[in-house]
């Protein structure tokens, strides 16, 4: 007789509860392509590390199959620097010096030279280095967000580019 009355009690409680359940709004997560503006000094987008510096790729053959162009990118906000290496031998060294989500201003360091390059969104930019040219760019990117939401982020993408035989 105790089970009956417990069960009883029990399934009273979970007919309660999921009628309870069907008059609660459920939040819908529609997720959109937007585009991620590149805000310098913002906190990073929902699912981004805080890396507290750049992050960058080795300059290696590039995605194509049949590439020979070599291909890098770097993750970097104003101020971050970071270096540009093939097979393990330093090239040279870039610096985010200032920017927003337009444009970027770039200083390209060696042993010998220093030069800036401005760099405007989704605009290749070429500069020569040690001899080399180089195509910087600095793309627009799209990402996945709740509808509404307008992610930002503190660092810029920078895809780097170069034709050995060139």
């Amino acid at each position: 007789m105790k089970s009956a009355i417990v069960l009883a009690v029990l399934l009273m409680g979970l007919r309660e509860f999921n009628a309870l359940a069907e008059e609660t709004p459920q939040k819908e997560s529609k997720k959109v392509s937007v585009v991620q503006h590149f805000v310098p000094g913002s906190k990073p987008m929902k699912g981004e590390s805080d890396s507290g510096g750049a992050s960058v790729t080795e300059l290696r053959p590039g995605p194509a199959k049949d590439s020979k162009s070599l291909f890098m990118q770097a993750w970097a906000g104003v101020g971050d620097s970071f270096p540009v290496h093939e097979k393990s031998t330093q090239l040279f060294d870039v610096t985010v010096k200032e920017g927003d989500d337009s444009h970027l201003v770039l200083e390209i360091k060696t042993k010998d030279a220093t030069q800036k390059i401005e760099v405007k969104r989704d605009k290749r930019v070429e500069a020569t280095v040690n001899g080399r040219t180089f195509s910087f760019l600095f793309p627009t990117l799209w990402v996945a967000a709740d509808m509404g939401e307008k992610p930002m982020s503190p660092q810029a993408m920078i895809i780097l580019n170069c034709d050995p035989e060139k």
